[in-house]
């Protein structure tokens, strides 16, 4: 199996409130034609994480190790096609976001833990296995005086 590309879409806007954010996605992945098909339970595995490097490769904080359910993670994937994991979320305290520096929400596909068959993942490019967004962080209202 040789991953083409994966590719994070954002439900929303990716802005980041005061306090916790629930944060939707979908992720597809495209496999090149010319490797092997992957049909089985627990395929997959799909990290979570922030960072302040636009390409996924810098310091992460991770939110989640595993985002696909057992079915999701189950799903067949055939050479020159492409699979799309949908209804994701993660949750991310915007505390924990330096919003002076651009921060990005990020996924990384690898092969599953104990997938029930055995297959080899290659990457067609370097950054076949990432996808990230940049997330952006609301401007907090100016209070009110009281009269």
């Amino acid at each position: 199996m040789t991953i083409d590309n994966t590719v994070l879409e954002l439900d929303g806007r990716g802005e980041l409130a005061d306090g916790i954010n629930n944060i939707e996605f979908d992720v597809s992945v495209t496999s090149m034609s010319s490797g092997a098909d992957a049909s089985g339970n627990g395929l997959w595995k799909l990290q979570v994480f922030t960072t302040n490097d636009f390409s996924g490769r810098g310091a992460r904080r991770v939110l989640d190790d595993q985002t696909l359910s057992p079915s999701q993670a189950s799903q067949q994937l055939t050479s020159g096609s492409r699979t799309t994991f949908r209804n994701l979320g993660a949750q991310i305290d915007r505390s924990q976001v330096k919003c002076d520096e651009d921060s990005y929400l990020c996924v990384e596909l690898a092969r599953g833990d104990r997938p029930s068959v055995d297959f080899t993942m290659t990457a067609a490019y370097d950054d076949s296995y990432i996808s990230c967004e940049k997330l952006k962080c609301a401007k907090k209202l100016p209070c009110k005086k009281k009269k």
